[in-house]
């Protein structure tokens, strides 16, 4: 069976239902209050490309995110304002840009350059704290984080030019295998970097990670090997849950204290961290959300198993819709 037909954009009356909070989101799941089951699983459109650098374009590296409906007024195309309405109203602008992206990825070149350029954009702003650490820990050496971002970079290419392959099971199994190398390497790297008290820095790399493994995931759907890409999806859930079990607003306030050098006991103390505080509760919302994506997405991939969807062409239905940034996939309803 093909995928035709089953992914549907997204209704207004639903993102209505959203605002109002009938219909609530975890992960990449939309569940109804009161109804058993899952309502819908969100899943990248082909007109998410657009769409997300329309959003980075109006939103610089460093700055918060707004996805107000002013900064696009120079925009006349309707069906590129209704998508930035729709990220909007399922709060999803941040998600777009990041390297989780939203729910499965469509394996589209053009989103995952803008999502890696984004990131080593990060990266760079980061420089000069990263070279004091890189005294300590080798990894975070520039020539060789510039080095893995090159490979991660070719490793997406290869899993998008795949579609064009001759042997298009064999260029996305090749792909698949670099890209468990790269987010391995950018896994561990996170690693060093909060066991070092370091978290204010994780944000890029644990976008690299995020982003080599949901490539990675990817490429075993369009392969044709659903099983593997499910269990592969369930090792991403556990793995990261376990990377950032102790990580929240605490540890970034911690590291964010001993940065600025006031201890407690220092009158300046109470009034520093409570000035720090907003920023180490966003950044722990922002783990709990990446959290429950990767969580989300082997019920995902389960629920294209259990319509016996061709994976491949699942994908394929998904990129080539330029009219959606955001599609669902209908969700198990309790009687099935």
């Amino acid at each position: 069976m093909t995928g035709s037909n089953v992914l549907a954009q997204v209704p207004l009356a639903l993102r209505s239902e959203y605002e109002a909070g009938t219909v609530y989101r975890v992960g990449m799941l939309l569940f109804r209050k009161g109804e058993p089951g899952i309502v819908a699983h969100l899943v990248e459109g082909g007109g998410l490309q657009k769409a997300v650098g329309i959003v980075a374009q109006a939103n610089p590296v460093g700055a918060s995110l707004s996805l107000a409906s002013q900064i696009y007024g120079n925009i006349q195309n309707e069906r590129i304002l209704e998508q930035l309405a729709t990220l909007r109203d399922l709060q999803l602008g941040n998600l777009a840009l990041s390297g989780m992206g939203i729910g499965a990825t469509m394996i589209s070149h053009s989103l995952l350059m803008r999502r890696l350029n984004r990131i080593e954009q990060t990266v760079n702003l980061m420089d000069e704290k990263l070279d004091q650490l890189s005294r300590s820990i080798e990894a975070l050496r520039s020539d060789f984080v510039r080095r893995d971002f090159v490979d991660l970079k070719t490793a997406c290419e290869a899993a998008d030019d795949a579609w064009e392959a001759g042997n298009k099971e064999l260029a996305w199994d090749k792909a698949a295998s670099e890209l468990h190398k790269l987010k391995n390497r950018f896994r561990d790297r996170v690693v060093d970097l909060l066991e070092r008290g370091a978290p204010q820095l994780v944000d890029p790399f644990l976008d690299a990670y995020a982003l080599a493994s949901t490539t990675r995931i990817s490429c075993r759907v369009a392969a044709g090997d659903i099983d593997l890409s499910i269990r592969n999806a369930r090792d991403f859930a556990e793995e990261i849950a376990s990377l950032l079990f102790n990580e929240g607003t605490p540890s970034f306030l911690n590291a964010g204290m001993a940065e600025i050098g006031i201890r407690p006991g220092n009158p300046e103390y109470v009034v520093s961290m409570e000035r720090l505080r907003p920023e180490a509760e966003a950044w722990s919302s922002m783990l709990r959300e990446r959290e429950q994506i990767a969580a989300s997405l082997p019920h995902t991939l389960s629920r294209v198993k259990q319509l016996e969807l061709n994976g491949r062409e699942w994908l394929e239905e998904a990129r080539n819709n330029a009219e959606e940034a955001v599609l669902l996939l209908p969700g198990k309803r309790q009687r099935e």
